[in-house]
């Protein structure tokens, strides 16, 4: 736990004790739509115009905010189109190789980047990542391979280490599950 982490963790344990022993339902007032309307603001102000480092921590805190509206609010169901977009089979998916994403994530950002440093070296370029390597500008093409890669193994980690072991888990302790 990184002190970066801190508004997350502290409002993720308020939101699970008063849940848990205050308000099950967390029914929202209406003014947390305000509140997490600035905090939405607040940040994109912040990340746009982005000034000393004493604004990154009401930038951090702004997003911690939005985090736990987003959590609480989904715990408790979303109706309408946004409650369509969350039960959709894709996002579902998403959830099932999320393990596997956080994962393979970086090493696979590492391995684009270095595979490009790589080819510039030897004069070549991988389809359309361009001439020279800048790893402070992060392009689409770099952003579409690494993502590419990520998904591919992120998805062959699950069908073939993931979720054998949790089809043995349901097995061996009788667990029913939705896989």
């Amino acid at each position: 736990l990184t002190p970066a982490a801190f508004p997350c963790f502290g409002l993720g344990a308020w939101l699970a004790y008063y849940r848990r022993y205050t308000n099950p339902q967390f029914a929202f007032a209406d003014y947390t739509k305000w509140v997490v309307a600035c905090c939405a603001f607040v940040a994109w102000y912040l990340n746009r115009n982005y000034q000393p480092a004493s604004y990154g921590v009401l930038y951090e805190l702004c997003i911690a905010v939005l985090a736990l509206w987003l959590v609480a609010k989904t715990s408790l169901g979303f109706g309408g189109p946004v409650g369509a977009f969350f039960a959709s089979p894709f996002l579902r998916f998403l959830g099932q190789i999320s393990y596997g994403l956080y994962l393979w994530h970086v090493p696979c950002i590492t391995f684009v980047r270095q595979l490009h440093l790589y080819w510039e070296a030897q004069g070549l370029s991988i389809l359309g990542l361009g001439a020279k390597y800048n790893p402070d500008v992060i392009s689409t093409a770099f952003a579409l391979w690494e993502l590419g890669l990520t998904l591919c193994l992120s998805i062959a980690s699950y069908y073939a280490l993931e979720r054998p072991f949790l089809l043995l888990k349901d097995r061996r302790f009788g667990f029913v599950s939705a896989r």
